[in-house]
């Protein structure tokens, strides 16, 4: 059985690395040029990776 508060602090957590990813996008958009792109695809790839390891771990907890 599934310990239901890891489960919606895991959703939680999932949620806000979608925003990150997608703020991430948003600013790179803004500033194509910019030399912080790297940053930008950086944050993006760790909240792509972040978001892995959720999914991960919420399968691991069913």
């Amino acid at each position: 059985m599934k310990n239901q508060d890891v489960e919606k602090k895991l959703n939680n957590a999932e949620n806000y690395l979608y925003e990150i990813g997608q703020l991430a996008e948003q600013v790179k958009g803004k500033y194509e040029f910019s030399a912080e792109i790297g940053n930008l695809e950086k944050m993006k790839k760790l909240a792509e990776d972040a978001k892995m390891e959720v999914t991960e771990a919420k399968n691991n907890n069913q």
